[in-house]
């Protein structure tokens, strides 16, 4: 006899599983030893509760990617491509964001675009000044100030996210007993299209 298409299983309680959940909690501790401060100083999150911003006005924008060559000549001609997954992700190599021209941003936008996700290691964008960094950013777009969280110094345009041993802002706010730290929002109510990310993990 063939064995049954339809088999039993016997699932715990949503509300069993869940006191089981709410009952653990992370055992983080500080690392005393361990104190070097930011990498890079200049970084340091800035947060002045009096500064002030003018309203986000109304603005024509055309994204950069429209303008690209789609088969990418200015971006992918030295580099290496690995798909992180089929559709979303792709890590590329072989290429220094600051080096590119303007063409060759356009065709950034256009990848990012269509890959969603892209990864460079190994930039030299941390080492540029603010202007050049903030002149690339701008050819992406008009950057969005935030105007309640902190930035660089003299540079509003910056959104500085840091964490250290000592200092765990996402800690301090969401608190220290929370199983996972993943969380859902919106800072503002038209984001942009593209966000650029320097890690810095020592």
């Amino acid at each position: 006899m063939a064995p049954s298409a339809t088999e039993t299983v016997t699932v715990a309680p949503v509300e069993a599983v869940a006191q089981q959940v709410g009952t653990i909690r992370l055992n983080v501790q500080e690392n005393e030893e361990v104190d070097n401060g930011p990498s890079y100083p200049f970084y340091y999150p800035y947060l002045d509760p009096n500064e002030k911003f003018p309203p986000t006005e109304i603005f024509e924008f055309t994204e950069p990617g429209t303008r690209a060559d789609p088969a990418k000549p200015n971006l992918l001609a030295n580099a290496t491509v690995t798909d992180i997954s089929p559709y979303i992700g792709t890590e590329v190599t072989g290429v220094q964001i600051s080096q590119l021209t303007k063409e060759g941003l356009d065709e950034l936008a256009l990848y990012t675009a269509e890959r969603k996700v892209l990864l460079f290691r190994d930039q030299d964008f941390k080492d540029l000044s603010p202007e050049r960094q903030i002149e690339i950013a701008r050819h992406f777009g008009p950057i969005q100030l935030h105007p309640t969280s902190g930035n660089v110094k003299g540079y509003p345009e910056f959104h500085v996210v840091y964490r250290d041993a000592k200092r765990d802002p996402i800690r301090e706010y969401l608190g220290g007993d929370r199983v996972s730290q993943t969380s859902w929002h919106s800072d503002v109510v038209s984001p942009t299209s593209a966000a650029h990310r320097i890690a810095d993990i020592n």
